[in-house]
């Protein structure tokens, strides 16, 4: 299975040990993967691709949508819109790694955020976080979420949207 990209776009690679290394305008992704003598890299009229040997073919997909992930990430980034739905319940950044939450507890609950993820508040019920790594957002806003689940009957909870 290939992948083609365009040389135009700012993303190098790179072969490590026991990973692929994917730097770009944004950021840095490293990509563990078991078996790296299965992928090639090659150039063809002016456009790069990037080759999976059939013996990875249970996983193809999977790698395949990942890099296409990091790819995205790398160039555009991607946002997530939590939403909290509660009277009383409100997000705060009293830091820049820090999100604060008042979700109906008698305390306040801290979430820390990693170096890759930035908290943008839009108002104290709605926050977006953005970040090139896909997959340490969507992990990020799962555990922000579990915080509070959702309760069946008032509707309060935080939502991802």
């Amino acid at each position: 299975m290939f992948i083609c990209y365009s040389k135009l776009l700012k993303v190098s690679y790179s072969k490590q040990k026991d990973s692929l290394v994917f730097e770009g305008p944004l950021g840095c992704i490293q990509y563990p993967i078991t078996n790296i003598s299965d992928i090639s890299f090659f150039e063809f009229k002016g456009k790069n691709f990037i080759y999976i040997e059939k013996s990875l073919l249970k996983n193809n997909r999977q790698i395949l949508s990942n890099i296409q992930n990091i790819f995205q990430g790398l160039l555009f980034g991607f946002t997530k819109h939590l939403f909290l739905k509660g009277v009383g319940f409100r997000f705060n950044l009293p830091k820049t790694n820090i999100v604060s939450c008042k979700i109906g507890f008698s305390h306040l609950v801290y979430y820390y955020l990693p170096k890759k993820i930035r908290a943008i508040l839009d108002n104290p019920t709605n926050i977006f976080l953005y970040s090139f790594d896909y997959s340490t957002l969507n992990n990020i806003s799962v555990g922000i979420s579990s915080l509070k689940k959702i309760d069946k009957y008032k509707g309060q909870g935080i939502y991802i949207l």
